[in-house]
């Protein structure tokens, strides 16, 4: 036993960053390789939503609960309980290793507030045409440097790839907690304070339920999906909310550019204009209104063939 065994140690008051940097890191060589090198992203739309971005310069990041598919942070928070039970049945690893998957498997079910905003880094995709483009799609280019949310006390943002591969969502999830597991048992031979575990566990558990956020299924893999992800718990969390469909949707409003003459002006890259029947006035009508909101950006038209 260690010379300062009774004596409560205070826990790091960096350890939410120590798992942010932790995520920054295992996200970051995948966001190379899924763009391309590229710093542009796309978001596709209808056009009528198109114009209701422009004229407000935000883009919504829905909780991810109303996603159009339902099971998507499901997908993500079973493959890390399984991971996590996985290890429970191995009687190679400690009574305190034990205990610590109990705790986090345990946090897994208090779910932290999670909104995303979507995002490609193709912008002219049949699948996204046909997912999201309605009668008259568009799709806008913007980099992620000019891609920002309001901040908010104990709120964290990050635009992630989507990672589709087993083998590399696998490695990500033992990475984080392996982390955890490090430190739980630092904690124990330190004599942390009991709340320090807590705050252990809590933060232990938000980073799960970002990966999660940002894993899914290969099936999707050609969506060659990225995300605005924003973070938050229910006692700082103030959304907006929105109807859709039977739902009210909480939702957050995530910039995409700055503040110019005391109007926020998107900064976009380009335009792709959709498959449609009328392209050549569509095209027109788009670099008209762009102009009007002094927007300097090229529009393309797509190369998709896609009947409407």
């Amino acid at each position: 036993m260690s010379a300062n065994a009774g004596i409560a140690k205070e826990i790091p008051s960096d350890i939410d960053q120590t798992f942010q940097h932790l995520i920054d890191a295992e996200f970051l060589q995948y966001s190379f390789k899924s763009s391309g090198g590229s710093d542009t992203l796309f978001h596709y739309t209808d056009i009528n939503s198109f114009k209701l971005i422009i004229d407000s310069g935000v883009i919504w990041a829905s909780d991810v609960f109303y996603l159009n598919d339902s099971m998507e942070m499901i997908y993500g928070k079973n493959k890390i309980k399984s991971y996590l039970e996985f290890l429970l049945r191995d009687p190679r690893n400690s009574q305190v290793f034990m205990k610590s998957i109990r705790e986090l498997i345990e946090n897994l079910s208090v779910e932290c507030r999670t909104y995303v905003a979507c995002f490609c880094s193709d912008g002219d995709s049949l699948s996204q045409w046909r997912g999201y483009g309605g009668e008259q799609g568009v799709s806008f280019g913007v980099s992620i440097s000019n891609i920002k949310t309001l901040k908010m006390p104990g709120s964290y943002f990050a635009v992630r790839p989507v990672v589709y591969g087993e083998v590399e969502q696998n490695q990500i999830i033992s990475n984080i907690v392996n982390e955890y597991t490090k430190l739980y048992a630092e904690f124990t031979r330190d004599g942390a304070r009991p709340e320090d575990f807590v705050d252990l566990v809590n933060v232990a558990g938000g980073a799960c339920d970002h990966v999660a956020s940002a894993i899914k299924s290969s099936y999707f893999r050609d969506e060659k999906e990225f995300r605005v992800i924003i973070q938050t718990y229910e006692t700082v969390d103030n959304p907006d909310f929105r109807v859709s469909s039977s739902m009210i949707v909480p939702y957050h409003k995530v910039e995409l550019g700055e503040v110019e003459d005391g109007r926020l002006r998107p900064k976009l890259s380009s335009i792709i204009v959709g498959p449609g029947n009328r392209l050549s006035l569509t095209e027109r009508s788009i670099k008209q209104f762009i102009s009007a909101h002094h927007i300097k950006c090229p529009v393309f038209l797509s190369n998709v063939a896609l009947r409407r």
